[in-house]
């Protein structure tokens, strides 16, 4: 595991006045006393609370809305037109919170009210008249998300091939986990687990014990201090009740019509952890770690996490560095101090098992940033555990130090990251000069027919290219037909599912990001992913979009020279 320098006795700022009025205040035990603080590198994005901001004068909006460390300001690092553009989307999400959530309960209800009476639309109008419709509710056992509407599979890929299961009708917690981790019945228990982490409770407990045949642990709707809602959910179960033999973390991803989830995966907000590098904000919020409006927090977390490594720090001492207040709530769950609580029991109750995490979407980066916090903070005893992380359709976390963080230790487990064509979340944040998002690890890509290869960097790495525009869609056209032709009933799409194929025809990179395609590239792609990288899909791509990148960078410039002139021509002489 790689090294990090002691910060334990820096008294970080977000300024050096209110550090050098910090240190002259000093402290009890002296701490900090007569110096001046080191300052982290960072860019916040925050929201409007108001339509009132929100349409103010660009000069002034945009100012107030993105907040720049000192150190940034004195490199002269500007904040150029994607970044406004990126803040008026969070904006504009933010804005539209409710309007989202009540276009989701009208898609959704209909669904759950036509599956409870009995799936027949006949059946709905002659129960609404005599008086005994079924109306679901939320919490119900048999309450369907759109991504379960859309996916309606539970059942575990029965690999009849393997030794055992010639004659199985219904996979078993025999199969997992086996000996090679890469192997397409760990991969499919993963990927159908980071599914189901968008559904209730109920359904989740019923699916895990009944049709899986495991042990379910818990569900947890954790606390998101950010965002002041438990927005960050997450699940646990192990193969069997007793003696153990894995046990795994499965965190909810970006729900469609939840527009808090999207603005996570489209703030490119990040912070400079020492010894870590840039990371992405949102999901460090999403953990219960820090939150931006109390920048402080970020200095804590490291200060904390150096205090573990160092051993003055006890064992059972949160992580987080929120304010104690909001630590001590027991109403608030925060995710990586409570999971990783959970997980210690679990490994105490069960010496044998191997620790797996996985996501889709928002919860593939939780998942990897959860990983990458336990390095953080030296947490050995559950590092030594850990067998594989997998994570499919993953944004991207943090900057190029994050991700050579995180190939130092990445030799510890297996990471599998699973993209498929054109999935759009994947391609953010951007990875390039200004935002320098970066992936790690070997892409794990699968285009439309499902073949897969193993490659350093899926194509058209940020999406957004002009050449794109039209095949992007005959892809889309291609991918609706074939939900069609699938004669296979394990394979066989749901209207839902059908419905939201034709609508990707506008955006094919949402319709791209549907767990349906996660779950049909396990099952019908290789029987064990091999980590062998095919560069030559790798270096066409990058050969055909070098003079689309010199466009944009070209476009980039013509914006700037517009914003400057505008700044000029605005300011009062």
């Amino acid at each position: 595991m790689s090294g990090r320098p002691d910060v334990r006795n820096r008294n970080y700022g977000n300024n050096t006045e209110a550090n050098t009025s910090s240190a002259s205040q000093g402290s009890p035990n002296g701490r900090g006393s007569g110096r001046v603080a080191e300052e982290q590198d960072y860019i916040l994005l925050h929201r409007s609370e108001r339509l009132s901001t929100f349409f103010k004068s660009m000069r002034h909006w945009w100012k107030s809305a993105i907040e720049v460390s000192g150190t940034m300001k004195r490199k002269k690092v500007k904040i150029q037109w994607r970044y406004i553009l990126s803040q008026a989307l969070l904006d504009i999400l933010y804005l539209c919170t409710g309007l989202l959530a009540f276009i989701g309960k009208c898609v959704e209800f209909p669904f759950n009210v036509y599956y409870a009476n009995g799936g027949s639309w006949l059946q709905v109008i002659k129960y609404l008249f005599n008086g005994q419709l079924i109306v679901p509710r939320r919490d119900d056992p048999t309450y369907r998300t759109l991504i379960m509407q859309l996916d309606p599979r539970t059942k575990l890929y029965v690999d009849k091939s393997a030794a055992g299961q010639a004659l199985s009708e219904a996979a078993t917690s025999k199969i997992f986990p086996g000996t090679d981790d890469g192997a397409r019945s760990t991969a499919d228990v993963l990927v159908m687990a980071s599914k189901l982490a968008y559904e209730n409770e109920s359904v989740i407990k019923k699916v895990v014990t009944e049709d899986w045949n495991m042990h379910f642990v818990g569900f947890y709707s954790c606390w998101n201090e950010f965002l002041q809602e438990h927005n960050t959910q997450v699940f646990v179960f192990t193969d069997r009740a007793e003696d153990a033999n894995a046990i795994v973390i499965a965190w909810r991803g970006t729900e469609p019509f939840n527009a808090m989830d999207w603005s996570t995966d489209f703030d490119f907000s990040w912070y400079n952890l020492e010894g870590m590098g840039c990371v992405h904000v949102g999901f460090l919020e999403a953990l219960g770690l820090a939150s931006r409006n109390r920048l402080e927090s970020f200095q804590t977390l490291q200060q904390k996490a150096n205090a573990k490594c160092n051993n003055t720090r006890r064992s059972d001492h949160s992580t987080s560095g929120l304010s104690p207040d909001v630590i001590q709530d027991s109403h608030k769950l925060l995710a990586y101090d409570h999971i990783t609580e959970v997980v210690r029991g679990l490994l105490s109750e069960h010496p044998g098992a191997k620790l797996y995490g996985t996501g889709h979407s928002l919860g593939g980066a939780l998942a990897t940033l959860y990983t990458a916090m336990l390095f953080y903070n030296d947490e050995k005893n559950i590092l030594k555990k850990l067998a594989a992380v997998y994570t499919f359709g993953q944004p991207r976390v943090g900057d190029e130090a994050f991700a050579q963080y995180m190939r130092d230790n990445v030799t510890h487990f297996r990471y599998f990251r699973v993209v498929y064509c054109n999935d759009l979340v994947p391609r953010v944040p951007f990875d390039d000069k200004l935002f320098a998002f970066k992936h790690f690890g070997l892409c794990f890509y699968y285009n439309s027919r499902y073949i897969a290869r193993c490659l350093r960097e899926a194509p058209r790495k940020n999406y957004f290219y002009l050449s794109d525009i039209l095949t992007v869609r005959i892809t889309a056209i291609g991918e609706l037909i074939n939900a069609f032709r699938r004669k296979d009933a394990d394979f066989a799409e749901s209207w839902p599912s059908i419905m939201s194929r034709l609508m990707a025809l506008l955006v094919p990179g949402v319709g791209g990001h549907s767990p349906v395609n996660y779950v049909n590239a396990v099952r019908l792609g290789p029987s064990s992913l091999v980590s062998e990288v095919t560069d030559e899909l790798h270096e066409m791509s990058e050969n055909l979009h070098d003079w689309e990148e010199k466009f944009r960078g070209a476009a980039g410039n013509g914006w700037n020279r517009a914003m400057q002139a505008y700044r000029r021509w605005s300011t009062p002489h």
